[in-house]
């Protein structure tokens, strides 16, 4: 057995069902098969994919079930597709049944408001709540741009065009002529799991992505990106600032947060509407 799959199957279990998916088969029937995997690599030591070299000894019953099979009994394999894993998959089929963004934010925040409504008299725990709702709210904006970007993106092959032209992630790559026609059949894969790592709290980032992929203008950010450095004092600081100064949450502050972030949904919706089939972003 190659390192480079003690690596990707021992080590993980995680990687070695996934593969089995990818490949059309059962763990257990990958598991009953002789193979080799190899790493395709560019001079510029840039991973291309990942090469399977499957024995002619296998049981050829189940090695012709595998997805993508060559004559020789080879499959190639982008590195991006291991990477992803079955909560990727559900993520992004979860974005892709969630048609209406802007619904589905206003039905969080009024889910939300419904915990506002509680009568928690326990002054240790209403701080908690407000603590969480104050979370929520800022996790609602993340998912609404994510899945704003992510199904637009996909939705339009001149969008997923633009955002592999202008990601830094694809510019930083290159390639030969003769890799060219490989790596576009790729692409999309790849774009899928660049997508879906994105953190769409870092909005500098979202805002230059959807600048760069969709030519919209996107909102200002400033007063929503202050209510973003709290929420990360608050999960990752147990509600301390870098100074140690303990934040504190309360109504008045929630129903801040939550019109600075109806707000910024509000206008990325109406530019997203504005967009048409005519309105290529180059």
């Amino acid at each position: 057995m190659s390192s480079i799959k003690e690596y990707y199957l021992e080590n993980e279990e995680s990687r070695y069902i996934r593969l089995a998916e990818i490949l059309g088969i059962s763990w257990q029937e990958l598991q009953g098969l002789d193979y080799e995997i190899n790493a395709r690599v560019s001079k510029d030591g840039n991973l291309y994919s990942h090469n399977l070299t499957f024995s002619q000894e296998n049981d050829s019953y189940v090695v012709k079930k595998i997805k993508g099979l060559s004559e020789d009994w080879n499959v190639e394999i982008a590195p991006w597709e291991l990477e992803r894993n079955e909560e990727d998959e559900y993520e992004l089929g979860a974005i892709a049944r969630n048609t209406d963004y802007r619904l589905s934010f206003i039905n969080e925040l009024q889910d939300l408001n419904g915990l506002l409504g509680l009568d928690v008299t326990d002054n240790n725990l209403h701080r908690i709540l407000l603590r969480q709702i104050f979370i929520s709210i800022i996790g609602a904006v993340e998912t609404y741009l994510s899945d704003a970007f992510i199904n637009e993106v996909l939705s339009k092959q001149y969008y997923l065009e633009r955002f592999v032209a202008t990601h830094p992630e694809f510019k930083k790559q290159k390639i030969s002529l003769s890799e060219i026609f490989y790596e576009s059949l790729k692409i999309e894969e790849k774009a899928k799991t660049i997508m879906l790592g994105t953190i769409y709290h870092k909005l500098p980032t979202v805002r230059q992505m959807y600048q760069d992929t969709f030519g919209i203008t996107f909102p200002p950010i400033a007063d929503m990106q202050k209510y973003i450095v709290k929420r990360h004092d608050l999960v990752h600081r147990n509600g301390k600032t870098a100074d140690g100064v303990k934040i504190d949450i309360d109504i008045d502050t929630i129903d801040k947060l939550k019109r600075s972030a109806i707000g910024l949904v509000d206008q990325v919706s109406i530019e997203i509407n504005n967009l048409s089939d005519e309105d290529k972003p180059f």
